[in-house]
């Protein structure tokens, strides 16, 4: 911390510098000033912590240099010491935020505990001004989470009713962009970023696309909004955005060196319509990815004049077989593509259904952690693009969909095998702990406690109330066997607090009490 003290007299000054210790404070910079206007000339330069000031001085009063401190520094801690007792004086300062008005003389003991006060109050200042700087970064972090999320919402058309979105819009204080607004999809290569960057850095891919793009546009101009990684959702005015697109593009090649996509959907005329200038700005980048040019392309530039489109029942219907491993997954795959070639479509389009269902079936996988252990998406992506027929499509679908229906089987049982086996484990090592149970056991493992109890049952044959039983009785007949101990101290270790309830189990699961036991072959007999 800082201080400085202001007093036309030297031998004030100087008394004042050694009359207190004041490192010891926490004062490790000590500045002096002759007259008011110098130290403002110092303040401006390097505001000190705490002043400690005359009242009559030349050039100007330290009343006056008060009011011209607390105008620039409303913070500084202020101490008047003044051989001047004058009641308007010390009403005036007060008045001003001064913290401590003192008459000389003063006996050191007594100033150093006035500093020693002024040093703790400024530095709990210090503290409250920390936490409210952390509390509105925190704040400010989750009101642009919470926008980036509503805007995510609304290009995935997730509010039913305008007056939903216009409630919400309110609730977050946002400003939106005057109409016409429309959604500019920029997509990189995946294949290609997991080939040069991993699939570990496709996020930070997609955060330095992000930066170009709002270096670029300016995020007073556009909304920016996070889409599967590596890509970017842009809404913005269609008119202002087309130049800075191509420099955009070329900020992506030249930085990132990845094969860089951009489709543009209609503009519209209020933000609940947004979610079609979305959904077709996915169609046109997807459209110009699938032709393997880099490049921007318009929606209404795409050739599918046709009323073509997708086939989301028959989809949903594939989807549902492969998630619940049913066996028609060929007769879903069959669907799907009979659902396709019913329309009037280009090879081209048909492609590109095609792939955006191979997308649906890969993120399913994802979210079963599976991908690993099965071909790659770019590689199916490949087989896709070169297939020559449909039916070898279908065939590529189901090969696709058994083998990761088989992984997902596969892992699944080895997992609820492993949980099943932890379990066991768990229990031979704290049975003595009375208060373990099904519920605390399964909170350790991360699961529910019937489903704990289900998987336990398949893999043992017993409940976990059974083993844990069966556990603590065998350990039992240990000590009995083995030790002279009590048998109320037995039950103790072996994880029961009532010793006439564990007698009752004992009996229930050897046919004898625990005390018949022992005398039949316990070496305390």
């Amino acid at each position: 911390m800082q201080v400085m003290i202001v007093d036309d007299e030297r031998i004030i000054r100087d008394g004042l510098k050694s009359m207190i210790a004041w490192e010891e404070l926490g004062f490790d910079k000590l500045t002096e000033a002759r007259n008011a206007l110098l130290a403002l000339e110092q303040i401006d330069r390097d505001p000190p912590d705490l002043i400690i000031t005359d009242i009559i001085m030349p050039e100007m009063t330290g009343i006056e240099f008060v009011k011209h401190v607390k105008q620039r520094h409303k913070d500084t801690h202020i101490i008047i010491l003044t051989g001047y007792e004058k009641f308007e004086f010390a009403r005036e300062a007060i008045q001003l935020g001064v913290a401590e008005y003192l008459v000389k003389p003063i006996y050191p003991s007594e100033l150093y505990e006035i500093v020693h006060a002024a040093a703790q109050s400024i530095r709990q200042r210090r503290k409250e001004l920390e936490w409210r700087k952390e509390v509105n970064q925190q704040l400010q972090q989750y009101q642009s989470r919470e926008r980036e999320a509503f805007w995510s919402d609304v290009v995935q058309g997730k509010f039913r009713l305008p007056k939903e979105l216009d409630k919400r819009l309110a609730e977050l204080e946002i400003e939106p962009l005057s109409p016409p607004l429309a959604c500019v999809m920029i997509m990189l290569d995946r294949s290609e970023a997991v080939d040069r960057f991993g699939e570990k850095y496709l996020h930070l891919i997609q955060y330095a696309v992000r930066n170009i793009a709002e270096e670029v546009a300016g995020k007073r101009t556009c909304i920016f909004v996070t889409a599967e990684p590596p890509g970017l959702m842009v809404i913005c005015r269609p008119d202002a955005m087309i130049g800075k697109l191509h420099r955009m593009m070329h900020g992506i090649d030249k930085t990132l060196g990845i094969a860089c996509y951009m489709g543009i959907g209609h503009p519209v005329d209020n933000i609940f319509e947004l979610v079609k200038s979305a959904e077709e700005a996915r169609e046109a980048v997807d459209s110009i990815a699938i032709s393997g040019e880099r490049g921007i392309v318009h929606f209404n530039e795409l050739d599918s004049q046709s009323e073509a489109s997708y086939p989301y029942d028959e989809e949903r219907q594939l989807m549902r077989h492969f998630v619940y491993g049913q066996p028609q997954l060929r007769m879903g795959v069959q669907a799907f593509v009979d659902a396709v070639l019913r329309q009037q479509m280009t090879a081209v389009e048909r492609r590109m259904r095609y792939i955006q269902l191979l997308s649906a079936i890969y993120r399913r996988m994802d979210e079963w952690d599976v991908t690993e252990e099965l071909p790659s998406f770019k590689e199916q992506f490949q087989s896709l693009m070169t297939a020559d027929s449909e039916i070898e499509i279908v065939d590529l679908f189901e090969r696709l969909l058994v083998l990761a229906t088989d992984w997902r089987q596969k892992m699944q049982t080895g997992h609820t095998e492993q949980l099943a086996m932890h379990a066991k484990r768990i229990i031979e090592q704290q049975f003595a702990d009375s208060e373990l149970s099904v519920g605390r056991l399964a909170e350790e493992l991360g699961i529910t406690p019937n489903y704990l109890s289900r998987l336990f049952h398949r893999f043992t044959g017993k409940t976990v109330s059974e083993y844990m039983t069966a556990t603590r009785i065998e350990a039992a007949c240990e000590l009995l066997r083995q030790t002279s101990l009590k048998v109320l101290d037995i039950a103790e270790q072996v994880g029961y607090t009532n010793g006439h309830y564990f007698s009752m189990v004992f009996k229930k699961h050897t046919g004898h009490s625990p005390g018949a036991y022992r005398d039949k072959g316990g070496s305390g007999s």
